[in-house]
């Protein structure tokens, strides 16, 4: 399989996408971290936290507030007495972040957590490269070939004669349109030279 065809420009907008989003979601982690609760340790926990934080919350303190065993009832009060509640709302807050991020959601599946930090998924590669067309045959490689030198020679004429000769429009669908200001180079549109490649499997 090749990569013949590619949108740098979308690339470039899904990976700063997806950095902002990875920060949002280590942020929610440290903020957790930062109040003495028990480490997450798994990658659904971490969206368990994004999504429904006051759960989580309230089962740490619930934890905190357990008396030990043995204690007398003065003892336990003592303990109950000298326990820091933390407060929430900087968790609230970090969580509500994260979800008003489409790329933090469970269903992107975009991140995973390792050693206490979160890293992005191999899911993460299929959404930057979404807009990516692959050869898979020789048949499509060579297809592909000559519709490029195609596209090379019509931006060619279409360039001596001063972009008169072509507009986008003009082309159908197999090429990018518009033009940038209904001048400039031809391009192949991606989703239909996908539906081209069926006839050279």
């Amino acid at each position: 399989m090749k990569e013949i065809l590619n949108d740098p420009i979308f690339e470039k907008s899904v990976k700063t996408n997806l950095d902002k989003a990875l920060k949002l979601v280590q942020n929610l982690i440290d903020v957790w971290n930062a109040k003495g609760f028990d480490r997450l340790t798994s990658t659904s926990q971490v969206y368990d936290l994004i999504a429904e934080p006051e759960i989580l919350f309230t089962d740490e303190l619930n934890k905190m507030m357990q008396v030990p065993a043995g204690l007398t009832e003065s003892e336990s009060r003592e303990f109950l007495n000298n326990q820091q509640i933390p407060s929430d709302k900087d968790l609230h807050s970090a969580s509500q972040a994260c979800r008003n991020n489409a790329y933090c959601q469970r269903k992107m599946n975009l991140f995973h957590l390792k050693n206490g930090s979160v890293e992005l998924s191999a899911n993460s590669q299929e959404l930057v490269k979404q807009k990516s067309v692959y050869a898979v045959s020789e048949r499509q490689i060579e297809f592909y070939d000559r519709l490029q030198n195609l596209i090379n020679e019509l931006n060619n004429l279409n360039e001596k004669t001063n972009y008169q000769l072509i507009t986008g429009r003009e082309l159908g669908s197999v090429f990018a349109t518009p033009l940038r200001d209904e001048t400039g180079e031809i391009n192949i549109n991606s989703e239909a030279l996908k539906q081209l490649f069926e006839n050279f499997e």
